[in-house]
């Protein structure tokens, strides 16, 4: 199961060149924060492609700082947040289980234990708490 956002042309450039994949991801979570917090399938697919370049970054990248970790949290919980506004809670469920599977690699390759851990538990316990309130207009069955 992966993310698909980026076209194949741009998904493979990005693997070429992992700090292109960096300059994406944090260029694009950051104009997310400057537009309006309206719930669009434009921003959608921009948190899509912001998290997926993370990944593209990351795996080339696998010892992480926490701050870099606490980004990725916040990219992923981003993602997580619009998907629910607009109705996608399975969606959702993916970006969680997705974003914990690319926790858990760094993990196994050696990132700082307590930053992995940190994001884990952000990612699980907020990613699955916005899924599971009465806004997200069903609720998930754990």
């Amino acid at each position: 199961m992966r993310l698909d956002f980026l076209c194949p042309q741009h998904l493979s450039s990005l693997e070429a060149d992992p700090r292109a994949a960096k300059e994406l991801w944090l260029s694009s979570d950051d104009c997310l924060h400057t537009m309006p917090s309206d719930p669009t399938p434009h921003r959608v697919n921009l948190a899509g492609k912001a998290l997926q370049a993370a990944h593209i970054y990351l795996q080339a990248h696998p010892s992480p700082d926490s701050g870099m970790l606490k980004r990725y949290s916040n990219s992923a919980l981003t993602l997580i947040e619009l998907l629910v506004a607009l109705e996608q809670t399975r969606l959702g469920v993916m970006v969680v289980a997705i974003s914990n599977a690319m926790v858990e690699e760094l993990a196994r390759r050696g990132a700082d234990r307590e930053a992995v851990l940190a994001a884990w538990r952000r990612i699980t316990l907020e990613g699955m708490a916005r899924l599971n309130t009465p806004d997200s207009g069903r609720l998930v069955a754990l």
